[in-house]
């Protein structure tokens, strides 16, 4: 892909000039490159929803009443220690309110940790 940018500057008297410039898309790959999870625990967006999100699912989908309470496609989220914890999205579930950290949570840091070694 490539992006091209137009600056014109136009004052009183007219056009001044005009500028382009194009760019490849791996000049600007840092602009949009998006993350999950912070600190140690940060990855690629594309790793989280390919890899890591499918293995928490079958996880929590393993402990009791959980796509019932937190839905089908529940937000993950972790703790520096590497506790993950889900939060509903479905407005069902919200409205229950019984996704809760409390009720299901998991200590993913040891899979992590290696995903993310493998993965540098």
């Amino acid at each position: 892909m490539k992006l091209c940018v137009v600056l014109s500057f136009i004052v009183a008297v007219g056009i001044t000039g005009v500028t382009a410039h194009v760019a490849d898309d791996t000049d600007d790959t840092e602009l949009f490159a998006r993350t999950w999870g912070t600190g140690k625990w940060t990855m690629d967006d594309d790793l989280y929803h390919r890899t890591v999100k499918p293995h928490f699912l079958s996880v929590f989908k393993g402990m009791p009443s959980f796509t019932g309470l937190c839905g089908s496609n529940p937000d993950f989220f972790i703790e520096k220690d590497g506790t993950v914890y889900p939060s509903a999205v479905e407005s069902k579930a919200k409205k229950l309110g019984k996704c809760t950290k409390s009720k299901y949570n998991a200590d993913m840091s040891e899979y992590l940790t290696e995903l993310l070694q493998h993965n540098e």
